[in-house]
């Protein structure tokens, strides 16, 4: 019997894996939800995964403990970041909702 996930919504997914070959020739699985039993349903949630609703409530799989795929996290320094200035006011120019640059209440062509 297929792994069944019911979402807030109360739809029902199965979960599916699949073997897929990489650019370099390793192989990797996938895992999926689908809404019908298909080939590769899975009986169980593999060993260090979980389940998660996303935002828009679809399942998703993603590795317990907060793991982020194997992938090295950033690092967290107290320094800001590259381009980040800290807190300046930067006015009402480009980007910001004082309408731009040269705004000054008239159109343009308005004489008055």
């Amino acid at each position: 019997m297929a792994f069944a996930y019911t979402n807030s919504k109360g739809t029902t997914y199965y979960l599916h894996g699949r073997e897929v070959a990489l650019n370099n020739d390793h192989q990797r699985t996938i895992y999926f939800f689908a809404k019908d039993a298909r080939e590769g349903a899975l009986d169980q949630v593999p060993e260090g995964w979980q389940v998660m609703e996303g935002r828009n409530a679809l399942p998703v799989l993603s590795k317990e403990n907060g793991g982020n795929g194997g992938r090295k996290s950033p690092k967290s320094s107290g320094s800001p970041k590259r381009g980040d200035k800290g807190d300046t006011n930067r006015g009402s120019g480009a980007g910001g909702r004082g309408g731009g640059t040269g705004s000054s209440g008239r159109s343009r062509g308005n004489k008055s």
